[in-house]
């Protein structure tokens, strides 16, 4: 065990550099991700346009907004 723990005294300049690798690459992907899979402003603008809406006939209040599809 004690060999283990020298090994990491010895090579813990490498451990850091992977952990904020693994990190920044993780944070990169996931900002990628957020870009390329989210949905571009224009789909949602009538949505947020018809939710500040105070006049609703809804008594939920919720409105089916049309995709185009």
């Amino acid at each position: 065990m004690s060999d283990i723990i020298e090994f990491i005294k010895q090579h813990w300049v490498a451990y850091l550099v992977g952990i904020v690798l693994a990190i920044v690459l993780g944070l990169g992907a996931s900002l990628f991700i957020l870009r390329v899979g989210s949905t571009p402003g224009g789909v949602h603008g009538g949505a947020s346009q018809s939710s500040t809406d105070t006049g609703s006939s809804e008594s939920s209040g919720m409105r089916l907004v049309d995709l185009g599809w």
